[in-house]
């Protein structure tokens, strides 16, 4: 068997009963040092700064005019009317038609509204159109707003004199006005609106083609001593008894007519005789 020895210390005050001192050393005190924060924020360098610091003279001059000369403009997305109206098409066989003026544009241009005609597909959609425009006048004020307008984009306005709700579609838009330029298809009429008064137009809306349509007089021209506002105030006045005959006389480049009273007389012949038109 082998033997495993102890060794043990003991300590003889406490055998003696007496307490044992304990001495305190006393803490060494630690002396910690704030770090003291910058105080400056952090302020970036200007490019042109950073480049000046670290390039020619020669070269800093040609970089200062490019920053100063150099503008970002946002990018503008074009943008595509979401429905637009079709122009009627007149078959080569059209000649003769009832018609009836409705804005003089121009010295010798107007635009007109067909009453009658011998096309059976034209003479639907005037009926159609009839019909369509009970349901713009009593549905158009619940339709939404137009938040977006867009040049071309077809609509229905609430023109001005009559508060009617007609057919239009988009010309121009006046972004600081709050405002767009309209044209009403159906009549050949423009005018200014506010936003709130033009609404967006049903799908439905559009199949039937806008129903004016421009023209102008065949083979006659005005004198240059007759400026514009003349010739369509006279114009007007000698227009002012419709509907006319309207015999088409050329198809291009637009169409080329002449207008006949009830009586077969030319519907301007007054203007002829006073020399405000000429035949050419």
């Amino acid at each position: 068997m082998s033997m495993h020895y102890a060794t043990y210390m003991i300590d003889c005050n406490k055998l003696n009963g007496e307490e044992e001192e304990i001495i305190e050393e006393p803490q060494q005190e630690l002396s910690v040092q704030e770090s003291v924060k910058s105080i400056s924020a952090f302020k970036p360098v200007p490019v042109k700064q950073e480049l000046t610091d670290n390039i020619s003279s020669r070269v800093v001059s040609e970089i200062t005019d490019w920053f100063d000369t150099f503008n970002f403009a946002p990018i503008s997305v074009p943008q595509e009317p979401e429905l637009k109206y079709k122009g009627l098409i007149f078959p080569d066989t059209l000649v003769e038609l009832l018609v009836q003026p409705t804005i003089i544009t121009g010295k010798t241009t107007m635009s007109v509204i067909i009453i009658n005609c011998d096309d059976a597909e034209i003479m639907g959609y005037i009926s159609e159109k009839t019909d369509l425009q009970e349901h713009i006048q009593s549905e158009s004020e619940l339709m939404p707003l137009i938040v977006n307008p867009v040049k071309g984009m077809a609509c229905v306005g609430c023109y001005t004199e009559d508060d009617v709700w007609y057919r239009a579609t988009i010309l121009d838009v006046l972004p600081q006005q709050n405002a767009v330029s309209v044209f009403y298809v159906d009549y050949g009429n423009t005018e200014k609106l506010p936003l709130q008064r033009i609404r967006k137009c049903k799908e439905e809306w559009t199949k039937v083609p806008m129903m004016s349509f421009f023209v102008t007089l065949w083979k006659v021209t005005t004198g240059p001593e007759f400026d514009l506002e003349s010739c369509i105030t006279m114009l007007t006045n000698s227009l002012a008894s419709p509907p006319y005959t309207m015999i088409i006389e050329a198809r291009e480049p637009c169409l080329q007519v002449e207008l006949f009273t009830a009586d077969g007389e030319i519907a301007y012949q007054s203007l002829i005789d006073v020399g405000l038109l000429a035949n050419i």
